[in-house]
C-alpha cells in the first residue's frame, strides 16, 4: 500500500509543472514599403505603394500631408497624391506602428501664362518691348510666331525684350517649360514698325536717319545707335548715344582718370569694371580730354568730387576760341564752359605761382609743382628740387579758393615722394626750390585755386572733364575749327536746353 501512493503522488507533482499553451502572445509585425510608383508625379495623381503588412485602418503621409486612399491590401496600396513640393518622404501608419520612409518627388506643374497688356503693339527693331501679365516665371520664354526673342528682364507679372529684326505681323505669346512640359499663353497680335523717313542736315548734305537699336542700360539711362545715310557720301555716319535723365535720383555723372594718375590710360570698359561695387555700378561712358601725345598728360581741367586732378587749359586754340569742359556741379547741374585757371602758393609775404598740377615733366628749371592722389602713387620727380608735405590745417583743400596748409615734411634736395589722400606735395626746382627751403615742419602756407568760367556764368564745379572744341552752343552750331572737310571717330558729351538729358557718344 505504502509503495502504490508513492508512484501517485510523484506523477501529480510531474503533470502539475508544465505550461499552458492558451498563454502564448501572437506578433504583429509593422507596415514595410518596398517601393512607390512612381516615385515622380504631380498632385492629384495616381501612385501605388507596394510592400507588406498593410492592415485596414492604415493611413498614408506624403510629408505631413494626409494621402486619400483608393484601395488597400495587405501587400498594395493606391493613394491619391495630396498638395505639396519638392522632396518628402512617405510613410504607412498602422495604429502605433510606423513603416520606413521612401522619398517622393513632386513634379513641377507648369501653369498657363496669361498676357494682359504690351506697351507697343508696333515697335521698331532696337525698341524695348515689355509684356505685362502673370503666372510668368523663370522658364517663361517669349516667341514671335515661332521664333524666340531673348527676355532681358523677368519676374512672375512683367517681361521685357528686345525687338529683334524683322518686318510685317507675328502672333506674339509666352510659354513657360517644365521638363518636357511646354504651356502656351494667349496670343496678341503685334507687328514691325517701318523705318523713320527723319533727316537732318550736317555740314551742308542732308542725311536720313535709320534708328539701329534703341533700349535701357540702367536707371534713367538709354542706350541709342543711329545710321545716317546720304546719296552723297560713301560711307554712313554712325552714331552711338547714351541718353541719361539727370533727374532720376539713382544716376550721377563721375569723371574717371586712367588708373587713377594723369600720366596713365585706360580704357572706359576697364575703368568701369575697376571702379564698380556694390551699390555703385558704372554702367556708361566716353572717352574725355585730349593728351598731349609726348607727355601724355591731359591738356585740359579733370576733377573728381572737388578735387582736381590736372588744371585747366590756359592756351588759346584760335581767335578767342579756348578749349571746352563738361562741368557738373553738386546738384548734378550740367555746363560747358571754358576755364581761366591760376594758382600759387604764399609764405608769409611771399606768393608766387604754382605752375602745374600733378605734372612732373616740367622743362622750366624754376617751376613750382603741386601733387595730390591723381599723380599716381609718388610724385615721380628727381632729386634736384625740394619738395614738400602738406596737409590741410582744417577740412579738405578747395581747389576753386584758398586753403591754409600745414607743413608735415621738408625733404630737400629729395625727388619722388608720396601722396595720399591726406598728404599732399608741394615740389620745387630752382628759384621754385629756394621758395620751399624757408620752410620748417609745421609752418603754415597758403595755397589758392581758381577756375572762372570764361562766358561769365557763376558755376561752383565739383566734377570736370575736360575736352577740346565746343560744337553746339544754345542750340547754334559753332565754328569748326579743328577738322575742316576732315571726317574722324570722335566722343562728345552735352545736354539738352532745359538740362534734364545729358547725351554722351
Amino acid at each position: 500500500m505504502k509503495k502504490s501512493s508513492l508512484i501517485f503522488l510523484l506523477f501529480f507533482v510531474l503533470l502539475s509543472c508544465k505550461k499552458n499553451p492558451v498563454d502564448k502572445e501572437p506578433v504583429v509585425r509593422s507596415p514595410e514599403i518596398v517601393s512607390i510608383t512612381p516615385t515622380t508625379a504631380a498632385a492629384g495623381d495616381a501612385v501605388v505603394i507596394s510592400g507588406k503588412n498593410f492592415k485596414t485602418g492604415s493611413t498614408v503621409l506624403f510629408g505631413s500631408a494626409n494621402a486619400q486612399i483608393s484601395s488597400l491590401a495587405p501587400q498594395q496600396i493606391n493613394v491619391t497624391v495630396p498638395v505639396g513640393s519638392g522632396n518628402v518622404q512617405v510613410v504607412v501608419n498602422s495604429g502605433s506602428q510606423k513603416s520606413n520612409a521612401v522619398t517622393f518627388t513632386y513634379a513641377q506643374q507648369v501653369v498657363m501664362p496669361f498676357i494682359s497688356s504690351l506697351n507697343a503693339r508696333s515697335a521698331m527693331t532696337g525698341d524695348t518691348l515689355t509684356i505685362t501679365g502673370n503666372n510668368f516665371d523663370g522658364t517663361s520664354k517669349i516667341y514671335l510666331d515661332n521664333d524666340e526673342v531673348t527676355a532681358i528682364s523677368s519676374s512672375a507679372t512683367a517681361l521685357s525684350a528686345v525687338i529683334p529684326v524683322g518686318v510685317g505681323s507675328r502672333k506674339l505669346s509666352v510659354k513657360n517649360t517644365a521638363a518636357s512640359s511646354v504651356v502656351q499663353s494667349n496670343l496678341l497680335d503685334f507687328s514691325f514698325a517701318t523705318v523713320s523717313t527723319a533727316t537732318t542736315t550736317i555740314g551742308g548734305i542732308s542725311y536720313k536717319i535709320d534708328t539701329v537699336s534703341y533700349f535701357k542700360i540702367g536707371p534713367g539711362a538709354d542706350y541709342l545707335a543711329l545710321n545716317l545715310f546720304s546719296p552723297s557720301v560713301t560711307k554712313p555716319i554712325k552714331a552711338f548715344i547714351t541718353v541719361a535723365d539727370m533727374s532720376n535720383q539713382y544716376l550721377s555723372m563721375k569723371p574717371v582718370i586712367g588708373r587713377d594718375s594723369v600720366s596713365n590710360q585706360e580704357r572706359p570698359s576697364a575703368m568701369a569694371v575697376r571702379k564698380s561695387a556694390t551699390g555703385n555700378r558704372y554702367i556708361a561712358g566716353t572717352n574725355s580730354d585730349f593728351y598731349n601725345t609726348t607727355t601724355i598728360y591731359p591738356r585740359n581741367a579733370n576733377m573728381i568730387d572737388g578735387v582736381l586732378g590736372s588744371p585747366a587749359d590756359n592756351a588759346v586754340i584760335t581767335g578767342s576760341l579756348y578749349a571746352g569742359n563738361a562741368i557738373f556741379d553738386a546738384q548734378k547741374r550740367m555746363f560747358i564752359d571754358a576755364f581761366s585757371y591760376s594758382a600759387s602758393a604764399t609764405i608769409g609775404t611771399q606768393s608766387r605761382n604754382i605752375d602745374t598740377i600733378n605734372y612732373y615733366t616740367m622743362t622750366n628749371p624754376n617751376s613750382l609743382m603741386f601733387f595730390n592722389i591723381y599723380c599716381g602713387k609718388t610724385t615721380g620727380t628727381n632729386n634736384n628740387r625740394t619738395e614738400v608735405a602738406l596737409t590741410p590745417v582744417s577740412g579738405n583743400i578747395n581747389y576753386n579758393g584758398e586753403t591754409e596748409m600745414k607743413v608735415v615734411e621738408v625733404y630737400a634736395n629729395q625727388g619722388n615722394h608720396a601722396v595720399s589722400n591726406a598728404v599732399s606735395i608741394l615740389s620745387g626746382s630752382g628759384t621754385g626750390k629756394a621758395f620751399l627751403d624757408q620752410l620748417n615742419v609745421n609752418d603754415v602756407i597758403k595755397l589758392k585755386f581758381s577756375l572762372v568760367p570764361r562766358s561769365g556764368a557763376s558755376i561752383t564745379p565739383f566734377n570736370i572733364a575736360g575736352g577740346r572744341q565746343i560744337i553746339m552752343k544754345n542750340g547754334a552750331v559753332q565754328q569748326d575749327f579743328w577738322n575742316g572737310d576732315q571726317k574722324h571717330p570722335r566722343t562728345g558729351i552735352g545736354f539738352s536746353n532745359n538740362g534734364s538729358k545729358v547725351y554722351m557718344c
